[in-house]
Formats: C-alpha cells, sequence, structure tokens
C-alpha cells in the first residue's frame, strides 16, 4: 500500500515540473515572460495599463503591454530584459486614491515570473459606536480667474472652481511668490458647492492673523491664490488686476430757460372826424402787425460711446495636461533621512500651454488592521520642479524631498508618501532674437577669486569637504531622537532593518517596518 502512495505521489511531482516546463517553454526562449491576474479591493472601476519593456534586438523580445480591469489576465512572452530594459513589470493609470500591489522582483532573460496585482483603494471607514471616521475629502478641480472693472472705477476678481467634497473650504490670497507665514484668506465653504467667489469693495477679505474682512483688491497687483480643503491646498494660475480703472460717467442735457413771449399791443384808437365841407374819402387804416413771437432752440446732449468689448481668447489650458509619472526614494530605515522625488510629464501640444510649477509630498500612517484610515504626519512646502529631460514628444520634470523618519518607528503601521502636482499655465515668453541676449564677462577681481579658489577647493576635497545642498524642512521634519547619556557614552549594537515596500505607483509609495 504505502508503494502505490508513493508513485501516486511522484506521479504528481513530475506533472507539476511539466506544468511549469510547458509554460516556460510557451516563452521565447531569449526573452523575458510575465503573466498574472488583476483583483481589485473597493475598486470602483477603469482600468489600468500592464506593460514590460522591450528591445529591437534580432531576439525580437520588442515589449507587451495591455489595458485591464479587475477579474482580467495577462500572459506576456516578449519582455526584454539588462542591459535593454530592467526587466520589470510596469502598472499605469492607477486611479486616485488606489494603489497596485504585486511582486516588483525583475527578471532575465528565459525566466516567466507570475506577477499578481492587486489593486486596493481608500475608502471612509465604517461607523462605528464609539468614533466617527473623518471621511477622506475631495479636493476642488478646474479652478479658474478673472479680473475685471466695474462702473464705480475699482477692480472685482472672480475665482470659480468645480466643487469637492471638504468639511470646509478656504480661498488664500497672497503677493508673494509663494505663501508664507502671513497672506490674506476667507472661508468660501457656503460658496463651496456653488463654485464662484467675487471679491471686490463690497465682499473683502482679511489678514490671515485678523477677523476682520476689510482688503479690497489693488489696481495693477500681481497675485498668487489657492483653496485650502482641509488636509491640503489646491493652487490657481497666478492673475494681475487691470492698471487702471475709470469710472463709467452719464451726461445729462442742460435745459435752456423757457422764452417770455412779447405782448400784442394795442391799437390807437381812431378820433372822430366832424365832416365840414365837402366830403373827403379817406385811405383805409392798415392795422399795425404784430412781430412773430420766436424761441432760443434747447441745444441736445451729446453722448460719447464705450469701445466694443473685445472678445476674450479662448483658454487651451487644463491642470489634467500635467500626468504623474512615478516616484522613488533612497534607502528607507527608521531614523534615516530618505531622499524621496517624483516625477511628472507633460505630452505633445500640451506643452505650449501648460507646465508643472510644483510639487507636494505628504506622509500618512494608518493602522495596519485598518488600512483605509490615514493620518498625515508631515508635508513638505510645494517644491519647484525642474526640467530633466525635453525632446518633440513631451517635457519631464523632478521634484525631490527629504524626509527624516523617527528611530522608534511603530511597526504595527503602515507608511504611504504621496505626491500632488501642481499644473499651472504657461506663459507665452518673447523669442531669444528678439529680446536680445547679453553676455557679462567677470571682472579682474572675479578672476582673481576664482583662480585662487581652485587650490582651496582641492585641499578641501581631500578632507571629504565640498558643497552641499540646503533642504527646506519644517522644524518637525527635521527633529532628530534625543539620546540618554548612557546611550551617547555606551556602544549600540543593533541591527537595523530597511522599510519593505509593498506598493508603488506613479503618485504613491507604500511601505511598512518589520521588527527591529
Amino acid at each position: 500500500m504505502r508503494r502505490y502512495l508513493f508513485i501516486i505521489f511522484l506521479f504528481f511531482i513530475v506533472m507539476l515540473l511539466f506544468a511549469d516546463s510547458a509554460r516556460a517553454n510557451h516563452n521565447r526562449p531569449n526573452c523575458l515572460g510575465m503573466y498574472g491576474t488583476v483583483q481589485g479591493v473597493n475598486y470602483s472601476g477603469g482600468q489600468i495599463k500592464v506593460s514590460c519593456g522591450g528591445d529591437a534586438g534580432p531576439s525580437g523580445c520588442t515589449g507587451n503591454s495591455a489595458m485591464l480591469s479587475p477579474g482580467q489576465s495577462f500572459h506576456f512572452d516578449n519582455c526584454s530584459c539588462p542591459p535593454y530594459t530592467d526587466g520589470c513589470l510596469k502598472v499605469e493609470n492607477v486611479p486616485w486614491l488606489c494603489s497596485a500591489g504585486y511582486d516588483m522582483a525583475c527578471g532575465t532573460n528565459g525566466q516567466v515570473l507570475r506577477k499578481d496585482i492587486t489593486l486596493s483603494c481608500l475608502l471612509p471607514p465604517s461607523a462605528s459606536p464609539t468614533s466617527t471616521p473623518t471621511p477622506v475629502p475631495i479636493p476642488p478641480s478646474n479652478l479658474g480667474v478673472e479680473a475685471v472693472c466695474l462702473a464705480s472705477g475699482t477692480p472685482q476678481v472672480k475665482f470659480t472652481w468645480r466643487p469637492g467634497e471638504s468639511p470646509s473650504l478656504w480661498l488664500d490670497i497672497t503677493k508673494e511668490q509663494s505663501f508664507g507665514l502671513n497672506f490674506y484668506n476667507r472661508d468660501v465653504t457656503d460658496n463651496s458647492n456653488a463654485g464662484i467667489f467675487y471679491w471686490d469693495t463690497l465682499r473683502k477679505i482679511k489678514l490671515n492673523t485678523s477677523n476682520t474682512n476689510d482688503y479690497a483688491p489693488e489696481i495693477n497687483t500681481t497675485y498668487n491664490w489657492r483653496l485650502n480643503y482641509g488636509p491640503a491646498s489646491v493652487n490657481g494660475q497666478s492673475f494681475t488686476t487691470p492698471a487702471t480703472c475709470v469710472p463709467s460717467t452719464t451726461i445729462s442735457p442742460t435745459e435752456s430757460p423757457t422764452p417770455t413771449p412779447t405782448g400784442t399791443p394795442t391799437p390807437t384808437p381812431t378820433p372822430s372826424i366832424v365832416p365840414s365841407g365837402p366830403p373827403v374819402t379817406l385811405p383805409p387804416l392798415t392795422p399795425p402787425v404784430t412781430p412773430p413771437v420766436t424761441s432760443t432752440p434747447r441745444p441736445s446732449a451729446t453722448f460719447t460711446p464705450k469701445p466694443p468689448t473685445p472678445t476674450p481668447t479662448p483658454d487651451l489650458f487644463s491642470p489634467a495636461m500635467c500626468k504623474c509619472d512615478g516616484m522613488e526614494a533612497t534607502g528607507i530605515f527608521p531614523g534615516a533621512n530618505v531622499s524621496f522625488s517624483a516625477f511628472a510629464k507633460v505630452f505633445g501640444t500640451d506643452v505650449n500651454f501648460a507646465k508643472v510649477k510644483d510639487i507636494t509630498f505628504s506622509v500618512y500612517e494608518s493602522p495596519e488592521n485598518k488600512p483605509n484610515t490615514a493620518i498625515r504626519i508631515a508635508q513638505s512646502s510645494p517644491i519647484s520642479a525642474q526640467e530633466i529631460l525635453k525632446d518633440s514628444s513631451a517635457i519631464r520634470y523632478k521634484s525631490n524631498w527629504n524626509f527624516i523618519f523617527p528611530a522608534n518607528v511603530n511597526t504595527s503601521s503602515l507608511y504611504r508618501v504621496t505626491a500632488q502636482i501642481n499644473c499651472v499655465k504657461k506663459v507665452a515668453m518673447a523669442p531669444s532674437n528678439v529680446l536680445g541676449e547679453e553676455t557679462v564677462r567677470p571682472s579682474f577681481i572675479q578672476n582673481l577669486l576664482s583662480f585662487l579658489r581652485k587650490p582651496l577647493d582641492f585641499v578641501g576635497g581631500l578632507f571629504g569637504g565640498g558643497d552641499s545642498e540646503l533642504l527646506s524642512e519644517s522644524p518637525s521634519e527635521l527633529a532628530v531622537p534625543t539620546q540618554t547619556t548612557n546611550q551617547r557614552t555606551g556602544l549600540q549594537l543593533k541591527t537595523i532593518q530597511p522599510a519593505q515596500m509593498l506598493e508603488k505607483s506613479c503618485s504613491l509609495l507604500k511601505f511598512k517596518f518589520n521588527n527591529q
């Protein structure tokens, strides 16, 4: 009996090996193969793009690509690997507040890797008897602004947006290039559903440290503005009020006094004549002529017509022209200063209308048993985006942010780092051949200092010197854990393990710290 059981066991082992061999033989022997199924958790719908890189070599490993929804499968057999591509699976078009989890290990030619993908989305937690969960706010979008002159000779600014979902909404305005400690604002929560607010002398705003709405728009002034919806804010396009506003006037005609007509003169009576002598024929009496009554004509009023209002040029800009293009991070350890990089792209003709101004990074923490309930523990200021690649098809941007994780991290928590792109309208620039260029030559003193600096830089390099980059971080983000006297004097031998990367998409990194 045992012999028969052993034979059956060997039969199953051979069949499994045969199945794996058959699956491997299905792929090109000089290419990398990948297959898997897409699954969704709290996924509302839509397709994601799954692909692998290829090359133009003789092996025919040209790469694969597919648009998939939860429940669908894929089988790629034309993927390439180093030195041509990275040999990794790529997942794109992941919806906002969702992340894709899969085995991120890369392969080599001849391998067949299983890459099941799980789409997980954040949803408001279910209500509990002891606490009320905070719903995840949805930011406003399609921000617009228009500055005009009123008939009173004062400027008026019209702000518009597509409503989102948030418990509060504030309009922030500043005359500076970026928002600092002091700026102007107003609570527009009552206007959030309508998506419109007028700023003028009747509807003023206040300084953020005051409670009195006493500031109206100024003439010929450039402003930056944003909508703060709670956990974050959305920046709008900067604008400038009109250079001059002339109040409109109405000319009333001046009435002339009504002339008084001249009265009709009374005729002189004819005296009575006593006839004497022969009768005489008298000429007939001619009645006096009354002059006609004349009046002074009234002048007519003269009105100056207003010039026609020019037809505005249609605005082709849309914030959706800027697309996220991936995130990277250096080694993530407890107490380490981690450098996060976020990438974005503007494609095709959209590069003429839109550009990525800056990117804001946020760090969230959530319990491992409640992954859909997150608390933001840190956020960067808007970090300027730099152009790192520009060709005829697209422009690629990059922003870097450094964050120091606490030395004593919570190993029962999940951590997420997100990148929010600020897409702004590109301002048309004058051609360089019109403005001209001026080359400024260094002075004699500058040349002398540059000559003396070279040996000093060489000596400094021998002792580990060099340029350093000043990072702009908030005090809470740069805090270093305090050590006791025993910790500083004693020799500490402790193995620090890196964070385990769980999910990665174009605008989100999800990871956890194992037991330290």
